[in-house]
């Protein structure tokens, strides 16, 4: 049970972390949008993703969904 519970609440970090991380990634891009006059990703994808990090899934849904988000990122980053 003390293993269980401990496995929960690293789960829990976890997401929250990734969370965390990925909102200040989403307000760096969205910055970086607004400079360059960019469109900025659509917030159904921006949903999406924190919709799969708080369900606590950490799959290949949600690194395919950040990982692709976090390309978007660099990319406008190099362009701008």
């Amino acid at each position: 049970m003390k293993v269980e519970s401990e496995v929960e609440r690293l789960d829990q970090l976890k997401a929250s972390k990734m969370k965390e991380l990925f909102l200040r990634k989403q307000i760096e891009l969205e910055e970086v949008c607004k400079k360059s006059h960019m469109e900025i990703p659509s917030q159904s994808e921006i949903d999406k993703i924190l919709n799969l990090i708080m369900s606590g899934k950490s799959g290949g849904q949600l690194s395919t969904a950040s990982n692709k988000f976090l390309m978007v990122v660099s990319q406008i980053k190099c362009l701008h």
